[in-house]
């Protein structure tokens, strides 16, 4: 049923161009922050054994370079994509997709440590 069929009348409260007010636009955008650390930073997580990443001290400095260089990719396709795209106020973060053949080719013998 649509909104009209029910009674109601389902509007956007918010364009792209509308600016909320200051305090939305805090809690929307700490929202928006959590909503994309947990996939920001579970992606190195996720990836370090596959990189034979232990616990110790150098294994740690290599996995937050990993959290940081997606945290400043992140930050500039989001940029470019809100000044040239199509302005929407989204984030442009790491995708689980490339996870699956990332642990195919370091399972091959050209990345084999051992």
């Amino acid at each position: 049923m649509t909104a009209e069929k029910r009674g109601k009348r389902e509007e956007v409260l918010y364009s792209p161009e509308d600016v909320p007010p200051w305090y939305m636009c805090i809690l929307l955008g700490m929202q928006h922050f959590l909503t994309c650390l947990g996939g920001t930073v579970s992606i190195p997580l996720i990836l370090a054994p596959a990189f034979c990443l232990g616990n110790d001290n150098e294994s740690n400095l290599v996995k937050a370079n990993l959290m940081s260089t997606l945290f400043v990719g992140s930050g500039i396709c989001t940029m470019i994509q809100s000044t040239f795209g199509n302005r929407l106020p989204i984030l442009q973060g790491g995708t689980f997709s490339f996870l699956t053949p990332t642990f195919v080719l370091m399972g091959t013998a050209l990345f084999n440590v051992n």
